[in-house]
């Protein structure tokens, strides 16, 4: 009497996850840096830590000064970066 068959999903549902591509991983595989919970910026030319009073250390990205589209301070790990120079960070 209509409604959805017994596999509980109808004909559109199914032909639509038929079409669907395969999921993604969340975070794509770090390359080889020197400390992965930083990522690239860890083996970035424009990288440069900031240290607090606290012995906290901030990574920040000098190439954002520049004007380009990158941000000051990146979430970590960086994993793919348009200005990534492979270089040593300052300290």
């Amino acid at each position: 009497m209509g409604g959805a068959p017994a596999s509980g999903r109808s004909a559109w549902e199914r032909d639509a996850a038929a079409d669907t591509l395969p999921r993604m991983p969340r975070r794509p595989p770090l390359p080889d840096v020197p400390d992965r919970s930083v990522g690239l910026c860890s083996a970035c030319f424009h990288a440069a830590v900031q240290r607090s009073a606290k012995g906290g250390a901030f990574w920040r990205c000098r190439a954002a000064d520049t004007g380009r589209t990158q941000l000051r301070y990146p979430p970590l790990p960086v994993v793919h970066c348009k200005a990534f120079e492979e270089g040593t960070p300052e300290a």
